[in-house]
């Protein structure tokens, strides 16, 4: 599985590095953390949902959030309603990630993360063209937010902005990202949301799941840090694949 290394800035959290690890594929690790109960049944057997280092294409190994049991603070940018937002809240809630969300930032003043944020106490900031037109200025703008919130690790859950070169040299090699799909494929510029649901149902793919993986300065191109694996069903509408993959 994954190690966490050490970074350059000192921090509460000493796993402040995320790197790919050697390490098989594991098929048979628990998905608990992203299946729901009402998805576990006759036409989506329990041992179809497996999470793990993902198929053996030698980009990824492991995972890293929660293998530490150190806590971190973890800074999230978010674009709309905040559904992962909503699901980290609850996993440091029980203790399954030890640490906390620190801040939330939005590129959206009205997205439901914001609210969602506010609600749970957590710093809600809006960043956006809105209120730095110049790139630079708002690049330097979340980076500054991360900062002053002692931020070890930043995610990204559903942010739809591509990151600026003072966030990324920052926080290197501890920004990860969600993507609804099992990466390389249906990533890129201009997958997102239904649009990946949609493409996995079109190509008659039998599996999908979602990918987490470092960020750099392309689309999903980062090193893949962890994946899980659902069944797509031959009678699955894109609502359905939807709430498979995200439960």
């Amino acid at each position: 599985m994954a190690r966490i290394l050490n970074g350059r800035r000192k921090s509460n959290y000493s796993g402040t590095k995320i790197y790919e690890s050697k390490g098989k594929y594991q098929r048979g690790n628990s998905c608990d953390s992203l299946r729901s109960r009402k998805h576990t049944s006759a036409t989506t057997p329990r041992a179809s949902f497996r999470c793990g280092a993902p198929m053996p294409n030698g980009r990824i190994r492991g995972a890293a959030l929660g293998q530490s049991r150190q806590t971190m603070n973890l800074g999230v940018l978010a674009s709309h309603e905040g559904t992962t937002l909503q699901s980290l809240f609850a996993a440091f809630a029980s203790g399954r990630i030890p640490g906390r969300v620190a801040v939330v930032v939005s590129n959206n003043g009205d997205s439901g993360a914001l609210a969602k944020a506010r609600g749970a106490g957590v710093q809600a900031v809006h960043l956006s063209s809105r209120t730095h037109r110049d790139p630079a200025t708002l690049d330097a703008a979340i980076r500054d937010v991360l900062v002053a919130a002692a931020v070890d690790v930043v995610f990204l859950a559903g942010y739809m902005k591509k990151l600026g070169p003072f966030v990324l040299g920052t926080f290197e090699g501890r920004i990860l990202n969600t993507h609804p799909s099992l990466l390389p494929r249906f990533g890129g510029r201009g997958m997102y949301g239904d649009r990946v649901f949609e493409a996995v149902l079109e190509a008659g793919e039998t599996e999908s799941g979602v990918s987490i993986h470092l960020v750099d300065p392309e689309y999903d191109t980062g090193p893949i840090v962890r994946q899980c694996i659902v069944p797509v069903l031959r009678e699955d509408t894109v609502d359905d694949l939807k709430a498979r993959v995200r439960a």
